[in-house]
């Protein structure tokens, strides 16, 4: 057996068996026309089925105990779905559905949920039944399990689709917008609800973040504030059917169930930019994995003798490479993914002189160097933005990928 792509690396030991599987399957699969564009259809829908497979589970379960869990029974109905809310966690973990760094965001993601969760029954904003008695006052146990659900689907579309993006915010600021978030949903009960300004900060941040999505033999872009979007669409639409099954009622419910107002939806797109963040710390955003279109040509100068009339001054040479590392490392990974033909998954420019650049990079957990003559001896710093520049965008051309003007 050949070795394991990429891809392959990013999953479970049951996820590559059923992946193997399906590339067996598709192996021969037409390329072009309505039936190509049909089986990429088809495998979006599993992998998204897949991801959610969790959530999938523990909605069916409610609805099931709506249905048929009989109202005279020994064990309460909201003990019977928290027992098993953790029977299905137990068996994502034990068939190696989720991976151990997944759970601890899952688990986190349940923590913070179940907090709020006792706070937001405290003053009203929903209610359970008071069967029972695993429960934290007023909250049964397996509503934490429900933002587990959301958490586990975020970690798992991430590596299935080998999600990639391009002009992705600052992390620490995403952070800062993440837990003003949770705050609000305390605060704003008794100070200014502040959650417009929130949705606002949220749009300016991911205003320019384009998600790139692996599906089968092609990768989708679309804006990730339309995915955020469809995201919480779909978590509205699983809310009305836990609420008509009784797992919750909101306050206008208490007389006969109606539709959830789509206000709502505000709420769970704000509620999923914590797991988003939470996610970032498990997969930190990468750019996407781009398959080369065509044979890149590796530039790999021969060791040579530099005389000290050859370098630049140490002064200029660190501000150059501050200035890429700090703020162009996004770069420095297209340049060497291009150049090397290899997926970088990180990347820093170590060293220049008149004769050529280095990088240094890495990939599944390996580094490597690459060096980048330039086309003629440079002589001072302009010359050497010039050039880099001159790379970035040959290396987008090579990748396929949109350069942003300098």
């Amino acid at each position: 057996m050949g070795a394991e792509t990429t891809h392959q690396q990013g999953l479970t030991a049951v996820e590559r068996v059923i992946d193997r599987a399906a590339h067996r399957l598709l192996a021969n699969a037409s390329e072009r026309g309505i039936r190509a564009g049909l089986i990429e259809f088809l495998v979006f829908g599993a992998k998204q089925a897949w991801a959610c497979i969790f959530g999938a589970a523990l909605l069916a379960v409610i609805v099931a105990a709506r249905l048929w869990y009989p109202d005279d029974a020994v064990l309460a109905r909201n003990d019977a779905l928290t027992i098993a809310a953790v029977l299905i966690q137990i068996v994502m973990v034990a068939t190696r559905l989720e991976t151990g760094r997944e759970l601890w965001v899952i688990v986190l993601f349940h923590i913070t949920g179940t907090v709020m969760e006792l706070f937001k029954t405290d003053v009203g904003s929903w209610s359970y039944d008071g069967d029972g008695v695993l429960r934290i006052l007023g909250v049964p146990l397996f509503s934490g399990f429900m933002y587990a659900a959301v958490g586990s689907y975020m970690v798992r579309v991430h590596r299935l689709f080998d999600l990639g993006f391009t002009r992705y915010p600052r992390r620490w600021l995403t952070a800062i917008v993440a837990a003003a978030i949770y705050a609000n949903f305390f605060t704003h009960h008794f100070i200014f609800d502040l959650r417009w300004v929130l949705l606002a900060a949220v749009v300016l941040l991911w205003w320019p973040t384009v998600m790139h999505v692996r599906v089968w033999r092609r990768t989708l872009r679309m804006p990730l504030l339309a995915a955020f979007g469809l995201v919480a669409l779909f978590i509205w639409l699983a809310e009305n059917i836990a609420t008509w099954a009784g797992a919750w009622l909101y306050p206008n419910q208490l007389d006969g169930w109606q539709l959830v107002s789509p206000s709502k939806l505000i709420s769970w797109v704000l509620l999923m930019i914590i797991s988003v963040v939470l996610v970032t710390w498990v997969y930190p955003p990468r750019l996407p994995l781009i398959s080369v279109r065509r044979n890149p040509v590796v530039f790999r100068a021969p060791s040579v003798t530099v005389s000290p009339m050859s370098v630049f001054p140490s002064d200029v040479v660190d501000a150059v490479l501050a200035h890429m590392n700090s703020d162009h490392r996004d770069d420095n990974i297209l340049i060497t993914r291009a150049f090397s033909g290899r997926e970088a998954i990180t990347a820093r420019m170590t060293d220049f002189d008149k004769r050529g650049a280095t990088w240094h990079y890495e990939v599944d957990g390996e580094e490597s160097e690459l060096h980048i003559p330039w086309p003629t001896e440079l002589t001072d710093r302009n010359q050497v933005r010039a050039e880099i520049v001159a790379l970035y965008s040959a290396a987008c051309q090579k990748l396929g990928v949109e350069a942003r003007p300098h």
